[in-house]
């Protein structure tokens, strides 16, 4: 086939989810009600499913629009109410302003001399291993708190270049497992705190099910980073034992220091003020975490809260002028930054979720008279792990933010019922959903591994994934869980 009937092929393929998408959303309110589910709720119901259909298939812009115009002419509301309630969420404005804010810290070029660091210790000389651990320690702890997918191609490039040196090629399983161990890391970095941005979507999300006031998020911060640690050493077991894979050439490359020059790299002027930032962000979120409620200095920073310190920084970053009296790093550089799908479709499920809630559809009542009575002979322990082995293994063939989207704030709410507090809910979650790497379908990552064909064997790819996520739902079902609920 060639390449101009391939694109012909995808285009219609393209067009033919579209009109599905579009159907669903409109045809969907003549079938018949079922249950306890209104006719507004059919409206409604097939809104949601014609926009799940269109993120999964067609992308998030045009169908999260067209939901939310839909959704403005049913009884809902006004188109105007509708995209007005959907930009206005606070959860929107937080995605807005930490991927406008953490835009900088990645330019600042921080992270790239976080990583030379690390790679060039000298502890790394003459140990494979050690190395190994530390390319996937810098896709974890760095990709998480700057940006995953920037981390994890600059560890790929750095890898890629020793590879070249050393004679290691692609079907090399060594090649294979450092390739997708750094981007396994990566995708579960951005949920490992508390406060980084995806897990604070998450937190606002189900806290709109019910009421996080009272939990604290110690818990996560202390967890998050001994299942990261965990979950390497687990995968470098995998590495060395079950795969077997053979480390000898980079083990003869790295007897001589090799790295000095990345290691003797001094911090420039922009790392150094992307340092002081980051710093500063971290300190406004974490502080109120561990200081006493009753202190005037807590409550001024729990009122900050995630927004109020991106903005903080932000006017420090836009405040200074160069000698031209031009702003140093203007905000609409720093815009470049967001990830318009992301919002977006964050934007489109505020109003439509909140409809699919309302009580006037019967959507979520008729959900929860199916499930309860599969439920009610189960206990805590047992409900949890129902949900990361179900979720987690189908977070591998669905987009794990809509998973979050449509799973959240249900499951939430019967884990409240089992006594299980929100933010231990909310946590181990978002960790399982973030486990989404054993197919090119899973996750943008995933699929990052599966295309990278000049470096990365599929069918490695595959068993890795495969591998890796098994381990790490069953680490979240028997360590971060009972952790989480030793925490609290």
């Amino acid at each position: 086939m060639t390449v101009q009937a391939k694109k012909r092929n995808k285009n219609q393929v393209y067009y033919i989810n579209s009109i599905i998408c579009i159907l669903l959303m409109v045809l969907f309110r003549f079938v018949p009600p079922v249950g306890q589910i209104t006719q507004y709720g059919m409206e409604v119901l097939g809104i949601f499913l014609g926009s799940i259909y269109g993120w999964c298939t067609v992308g998030f812009i045009w169908p999260s629009f067209l939901g939310m115009i839909l959704l403005g002419l049913t009884q809902y509301g006004t188109i105007s109410a509708v995209f007005g309630e959907g930009f206005g969420n606070e959860t929107v404005l937080m995605l807005f302003m930490t991927f406008a804010f953490f835009s900088f810290i990645n330019s600042s070029g921080l992270m790239t001399f976080i990583a030379n660091r690390f790679i060039g210790l000298k502890i790394n000389i003459g140990h494979p291993w050690r190395l190994t651990f530390f390319f996937f320690f810098i896709a974890a702890f760095v990709g998480g708190i700057t940006n995953n997918i920037a981390t994890a191609l600059l560890l790929w490039f750095i890898f890629f270049n020793i590879c070249k040196e050393t004679g290691m090629k692609k079907g090399d399983k060594y090649v294979s497992f450092i390739v997708c161990g750094i981007m396994f890391f990566a995708t579960f970095s951005i949920v490992m705190f508390p406060f980084l941005p995806f897990s604070l979507v998450g937190i606002n999300l189900m806290s709109q099910a019910v009421d996080f006031s009272a939990d604290s998020t110690l818990g996560w911060l202390i967890s998050g980073p001994i299942i990261m640690v965990l979950l390497i050493i687990l995968y470098m077991l995998v590495g060395r034992f079950i795969f077997k894979v053979d480390i000898s050439k980079l083990e003869s490359y790295i007897q001589n220091d090799n790295f000095s020059d990345l290691r003797n790299k001094k911090m420039t002027k922009s790392e150094r003020i992307g340092l002081v930032y980051l710093l500063l962000f971290i300190l406004i979120i974490v502080l109120p975490t561990f200081l006493p409620k009753t202190w005037a200095l807590s409550g001024i920073l729990s009122n900050i809260s995630v927004i109020g310190a991106c903005a903080l920084c932000i006017i420090g970053i836009c405040f200074p002028k160069n000698e031209k009296g031009k702003t140093t790093v203007p905000f609409d550089k720093l815009a470049t930054g967001i990830s318009w799908d992301v919002v977006l479709l964050m934007v489109a499920t505020v109003p439509i979720c909140s409809a699919i809630e309302a009580e006037e559809t019967g959507i979520i009542s008729s959900f929860m008279a199916l499930i309860m009575p599969l439920l009610s002979s189960i206990e805590g322990f047992s409900f949890m792990a129902l949900v990361i082995i179900v979720l987690g293994l189908t977070t591998q063939v669905t987009h794990n933010f809509i998973l979050l989207i449509v799973f959240g704030p249900v499951l939430v709410k019967i884990a409240v019922s089992y006594g299980i507090p929100p933010i231990v809910f909310c946590c181990v979650f978002m960790f399982m959903i973030m486990t989404a790497v054993a197919t090119p379908g899973a996750s943008a990552n995933s699929a990052m591994i599966f295309g990278n064909s000049d470096w990365v064997d599929a069918k490695h790819a595959l068993i890795l994934g495969w591998i890796f996520a098994i381990i790490a739902l069953a680490v979240y079902i028997f360590i971060a869980y009972p952790l989480n609920m030793l925490l609290v």
